[in-house]
């Protein structure tokens, strides 16, 4: 008699396979006006990487939620009357999560021809030296020629060099021992691996290989 239970609950599992829990994303989009109000009945676009397109339009608060999205990155793109469309190329939801987006729209001036060079608005320390860079995991995660090591992430950013095959990297004239690196606060002081196994003593000294 067990047995024949065992058999029918199996046959009803085959036939009737229990949802994926947990497989989809969310993403929160606050927009704001240039004097730093919501901004209302904004269009906000989504466009996956296979081509797949979702829409919302932001409320009285300025904000709106796109649920159901599946894990993975998205165009998103904000448009709104009187305003300069807003464009962010690589939005990446993570399934469980509900991810934040805030757009701030510049007003649209016809005529007018302007270059904008806008900063990174994350910062380690806003009343610390210009000369400081912070980098998130995204950011290191997605850099061209990057393949996801952080060492050579970091070759692309502005007064950084390394030479050949090893970490032995210079920030602007100094070297790695002479430079503060930071992981989530910390001062971190190997950031390669085989930093006393591998390669000639003058190469292990500038911190290994990549």
């Amino acid at each position: 008699m067990q047995d024949t239970a065992r058999k029918v609950a199996l046959v009803a599992l085959l036939l009737f396979p229990m949802p994926a829990l947990g497989a989809t994303g969310s993403l929160l989009v606050k927009v704001r006006g240039p004097d730093d109000r919501p901004v209302t009945n904004a269009t906000i676009t989504l466009e996956s990487r296979e081509g797949d397109v979702r829409t919302g339009t932001s409320g009285t608060d300025g904000t709106t939620t796109v649920t159901d999205l599946e894990d993975g990155f998205y165009k998103a793109t904000v448009k709104s009357v009187g305003y300069v469309t807003v464009v962010e190329p690589d939005v990446r939801i993570v399934r469980d999560r509900t991810v934040r987006l805030s757009v701030q729209l510049r007003l649209f001036e016809a005529g007018a021809e302007v270059v904008d060079v806008v900063a990174d608005p994350a910062q380690a320390d806003p009343f610390g030296p210009v000369s400081a860079t912070y980098v998130d995991r995204e950011e290191l995660r997605t850099a061209p020629g990057g393949g996801s090591d952080v060492l050579r992430a970091l070759d692309g950013l502005p007064g950084l060099l390394t030479g050949g095959e090893f970490a032995s990297f210079t920030v602007r004239g100094r070297g790695p021992r002479d430079n503060l690196i930071l992981v989530d606060g910390f001062p971190y002081s190997r950031v390669v691996h085989f930093d006393q196994n591998i390669g000639e003593q003058e190469d292990l000294s500038g911190g290994g290989r990549f």
